[in-house]
């Protein structure tokens, strides 16, 4: 094993661990916070699990929910709404990849085509990005290679043309921003 993956296996262990640090005392004080009113036992479990999501992952971090994403995703079930908001807006790069790499290339490409709009200014704060890319702010980075692995995996669906225009966009766009910011690095030198 490289460095980089006991790295990863060392944050989802720690992870896991976190988790499990929640004993019975914990969990029945938090289960008078839920809403059992009328709500279906799913409904209280995913509650529970939004609400220990929240109250164990530190922020700016997405250890536990890559590793609740990973587990979702490996029993076939689709990831909830809540689920996929906090992780857009703590980490998308990586729910990209992590959809990828789990053969959901179409969610992946709702999620690329989304988060290409939010980097053009159209929804960015679901995504947690500060500002449009304008060349008076700072760079924004995103992880292009892994869009244009999903557009070639998309060739032959539907979603290609879509999600490959908006791509080719924001590539228009980011070289002419980006030759901005020379130009006004340079002219506050001169």
């Amino acid at each position: 094993m490289d460095l980089e993956s006991i790295k990863k296996e060392f944050e989802v262990a720690s992870a896991r661990l976190r988790l499990a640090r929640c004993n019975a005392k914990t969990l029945a004080n938090q289960f008078t916070n839920l809403s059992m009113v009328d709500s279906s036992p799913a409904t209280v479990c995913w509650n529970l699990l939004q609400m220990l999501l929240e109250e164990y992952e530190e922020p700016h971090l997405t250890v536990i929910h890559k590793v609740v994403c990973r587990s979702i995703i490996g029993l076939g079930a689709f990831l909830p709404h809540w689920l996929l908001a906090s992780y857009k807006q703590r980490n998308p790069a990586e729910l990209l990849r992590l959809l990828m790499r789990s053969g959901r290339v179409l969610d992946a490409s709702s999620l690329a085509r989304e988060y290409l709009w939010a980097a053009l200014g159209k929804g960015r704060e679901y995504f947690g990005i500060q500002h449009e890319m304008v060349s008076t702010k700072p760079a924004l980075c995103l992880p292009l290679n892994a869009m244009e692995v999903l557009i070639y995996q998309l060739k032959y669906q539907e979603e290609h043309s879509q999600l490959d225009k908006l791509f080719r966009e924001y590539l228009k766009i980011s070289q002419r921003v980006s030759n901005d910011m020379v130009r006004i690095g340079w002219s506050k030198i001169m």
